[in-house]
């Protein structure tokens, strides 16, 4: 999958291109930072960040002129370095630009020596062992049955997991469940059933798409049987990323790998099997688009190939899918050659006597209170550029007359006028109704209709496609996690439940959820205990459902009972104790012990 880097033997120089994907793998030992040619910091590595977070904080940036300025100047002479120089720059290359986009900062650490090959079987068999609890690198380790026996602190940082979600947990499920991509675990069972006892190393991607190389190893007692699987794993940086965000950084455009040659903005497309025409999907670091499940990376495939045409696009879905961010996105993509206009308005929210002059400006003394000289509207206002009507069913019909008229001629006439001003807009609608059907009410115009659904795009609502929903909660709590200063985890349970969901509202909803969670919780474990009622009342009327029992309908009283059973009888199992199921639920175990007894 990756070539990895040895940063030791690595040139000053380093060609990174698609046809050979290289990472690096993140060591205590080396301090590593990639910087863009304006010297903004991309990347770094917590040694990186340990030995210089005091220096950064100062400077009151990330940028290494002002922070780091005697790193900045060596720059400049970074082909000229010596293998014995306390910092190492490696210049990056893509097959984009003509010189280096980018560098890498490496600096190696004297650990001091070498106190000889470490026993990890002593390590494991001490409760709080130093080398365990301090490593950077990640610790998991399971039984011969791959039951999760316990994790470091390392690992619950690289996999955004805690420890308290994983173990008991067996790693056949937490693969089927997409926690990471393979286990290395029972591929090292699998060859010890074969007769082999080796270590086995593979790539994998945790569910929070971090990438990491990951080793297991067998670990036997002293009379040879086998005791349990050590785990090491260790984070890898794929350069790709860095020289895609470096380009992002310096404002260039945002898609990687692009080829020898520049294609036209928004329709980068290359020929695949079978003549199939494969579409790179941008990325814009400030206009966030997870699209992890395969209904939304076909969604994201059509509005790329949409963004290379004028024609009109029209957004179709569910409230809260998303139709505002992806107006933006298509707008982004179409327009990575310039910094043209978008604007935006939503057609629901602007009384009716407004809307008209908002959108085709007025002339001086049009109506009472016109403003001297008049006003642009929103049509001059996104000249060259996007505009995007949401909401465009809520429009009304005189008005969409005027819409229908203004596409048509290319050009709008303000209030109080008798000219008509021509403008190139690209047009994009967004509606959360069935427009064919408003069109059979007569509440829209069928011509309107039929000239605005030129490219239309139906965006999926969230409880279609999950593979969306996991990843879309890790990347709000990420920004959340910034935002507040603040570290949560989900606990399984509330991970499954949150899977179970159906998410009315969509991504807006899951976002309000999200962070509901992060301030409320009191604990870094986010607990079935801290979810809203309404998320508990919704999957316990699905699962009594799911269960059958089509005769006897339950109140919605009687079915949260029963769910709430199900699942202190599931954590009293887990857990064992009713002390620890109360602590992993959230509750008071006098509590736990009264809701069992009601539910007797």
């Amino acid at each position: 999958m990756y070539h990895l880097l040895n940063l030791r033997t690595c040139k000053h120089r380093l060609d990174i291109t698609p046809e050979l994907p290289v990472a690096l793998v993140d060591s205590e030992d080396v301090l590593v930072a990639a910087v863009s040619k304006s010297g903004h910091l991309i990347y770094h590595n917590r040694s990186f960040m340990k030995a210089y977070r005091a220096r950064i904080a100062a400077a009151g940036g990330m940028n290494l002129r002002d922070a780091l300025p005697e790193l900045w100047n060596r720059l400049p002479d970074s082909g000229r370095g010596h293998g014995n120089d306390p910092v190492k720059v490696i210049d990056l290359h893509s097959d984009i630009a003509t010189g280096p986009i980018g560098h890498l900062l490496v600096s190696f650490q004297n650990r001091g020596g070498d106190n000889g090959p470490v026993d990890f079987r002593a390590m494991l068999l001490e409760a709080d062992h130093p080398l365990f609890v301090n490593s950077y690198v990640g610790f998991y380790v399971a039984d011969p049955e791959a039951y999760t026996i316990k994790v470091n602190p390392a690992y619950e940082k690289i996999a955004f997991l805690p420890e308290s979600d994983l173990v008991g947990r067996n790693l056949r499920e937490l693969e089927e469940r997409g926690y990471f991509s393979r286990s290395v675990t029972l591929r090292v069972l699998e060859k010890l059933r074969e007769g082999r006892a080796e270590d086995v190393t593979l790539f994998q991607r945790i569910v929070t798409g971090q990438e990491a190389v990951v080793t297991g190893r067998p670990i036997f007692s002293d009379k040879g049987e086998l005791q349990c699987v050590l785990t090491f794993v260790q984070n890898i940086l794929p350069l790709g990323k860095i020289i895609r965000k470096i380009e992002q950084s310096e404002d260039r455009r945002c898609l990687f790998p692009l080829g020898s040659k520049q294609a036209k903005p928004g329709a980068d497309r290359r020929a695949g099997a079978h003549g199939r025409i494969d579409v790179i999907v941008p990325v814009f670091p400030d206009l966030p688009v997870v699209a992890t499940d395969p209904l939304s990376r076909a969604m994201m495939r059509q509005a790329v190939h949409a963004a290379g045409y004028k024609s009109p696009v029209l957004l179709c879905g569910e409230t809260g899918v998303g139709k505002d961010l992806m107006a933006q996105y298509i707008h982004r993509v179409g327009s990575q050659n310039g910094d043209f206009p978008f604007v935006a308005i939503n057609t629901s929210a602007i009384p009716q006597e407004l809307l008209e002059s908002e959108l085709f400006g007025y002339e001086e003394g049009a109506f009472s209170g016109a403003k001297k000289g008049g006003k642009r509207g929103l049509f001059e206002e996104a000249h060259s550029g996007t505009l995007f009507l949401n909401e465009i069913s809520e429009m009304p019909l005189n008005l969409q007359a005027k819409l229908l008229s203004a596409l048509d001629e290319g050009g709008v006439r303000r209030l109080g006028g008798s000219k008509i001003k021509k403008v190139e807009v690209r047009i994009i609608c967004a509606t959360n109704r069935d427009l064919g059907r408003c069109v059979a009410e007569g509440s829209f115009r069928s011509d309107l209709y039929y000239r605005i659904k030129v490219l239309a795009i139906d965006i999926p609502p969230l409880r279609t496609r999950l593979g969306d929903v996991l990843p879309l909660i890790h990347h709000v709590m990420m920004q959340l996690s910034r935002k507040h200063g603040l570290t949560r985890y989900l606990s399984a349970d509330v991970q499954d439940m949150l899977l179970a969901y159906p998410w009315p509202g969509n991504v807006r909803e899951l976002r309000n959820v999200i962070e509901r969670l992060v301030v409320f919780s009191t604990t870094e474990q986010i607990s079935v205990g801290d979810l809203p009622s309404e998320v508990i009342d919704s999957i316990a009327v699905q699962r009594c459902c799911e269960d059958g029992e089509p005769d006897a309908m339950l109140t919605l009283k009687e079915a949260v009972k029963r769910f709430e059973r199900n699942i202190i009888e599931q954590a009293l199992k887990r857990y064992g104790r009713v002390s620890a199921a109360a602590s992993a639920l959230a509750v008071d175990p006098t509590t736990l012990i009264r809701k069992l007894k009601k539910s007797d």
